[in-house]
């Protein structure tokens, strides 16, 4: 598993919904997509378990943001803030939903 479920890959890729930030040549790349946060509403469909990153992804996942990509960035715009604040927030949802603490 990597830090983006292949569905929410997929689906994303199809209707061309990526950041910047998860693309490698300018092309939505399955190496670096994270799993984007998703606000719970009645007209969408709960999680399925499959689409929950074990605590390892987790890790792997707030490393990749916190040390690879903002190294990566000569400065923190308001994109990559943007960017760092929603994936973070689908970290802790994943967190909530296993009920890790």
């Amino acid at each position: 598993m990597q830090m983006c479920p292949i569905r929410e890959f997929e689906k994303r890729k199809k209707e061309n919904i990526f950041s910047y930030f998860e693309t490698i040549d300018e092309e939505f790349d399955y190496s670096v997509a994270v799993k984007e946060y998703q606000r719970a509403s009645a007209d969408q469909e709960e999680s399925k378990p499959e689409d929950l990153r074990p605590s390892i992804i987790l890790l792997k996942t707030v490393q990749y943001l916190f040390t690879v990509l903002l190294d990566e960035s000569p400065e923190c715009s308001d994109d990559l803030y943007d960017f760092l604040w929603n994936r973070t927030r689908a970290v802790r949802k994943d967190i909530t939903q296993q009920r890790f603490v």
